[in-house]
């Protein structure tokens, strides 16, 4: 499958073709089923993948891994909230959410952590103080 680069700015609008689909949901930015991205994103706010993604994020919002998704990546946000399939050091700077069906490798930094029963988890775990920003 080719691989299509898309840049931050382009993920303000809907996109479809063959390759790829961006959804808009409640995020600011959003990464659509079926599509497969490599990169990094960095923002001041929300987002939500239901892709493939490989790279890194650095958000001051909330990044949703959705149930669909497969990811590997660093990810440094306000908090995560996970449904899908993750490998990768994590930190939340206020809390780290799992769902019953994700499935997650790697570590975990978080002052609050909240795993369903259900969910598959193989990591380190770190609980440090609020950060206060």
């Amino acid at each position: 499958m080719k691989m299509k680069r898309i840049s931050i700015s382009q993920l303000r609008h809907r996109a479809s073709d063959n390759q790829t689909a961006i959804a808009h949901l409640s995020a600011q930015y959003s990464l659509g089923a079926g599509m497969k991205a490599v990169g990094q994103i960095v923002t001041e706010h929300d987002v939500y993948l239901d892709c493939d993604f490989d790279g890194s994020i650095q958000s001051e919002g909330l990044v949703e891994i959705d149930v669909n998704s497969k990811t590997q990546a660093d990810i440094t946000a306000r908090s995560i909230k996970l449904s899908g399939w993750y490998q990768g050091r994590a930190v939340a700077r206020e809390q780290f959410t799992a769902l019953a069906s994700a499935t997650l490798r790697g570590s975990i930094t978080a002052p609050l952590l909240e795993i369903d029963q259900g969910a598959i988890v193989a990591a380190e775990i770190t609980s440090q103080p609020r950060d206060n920003r």
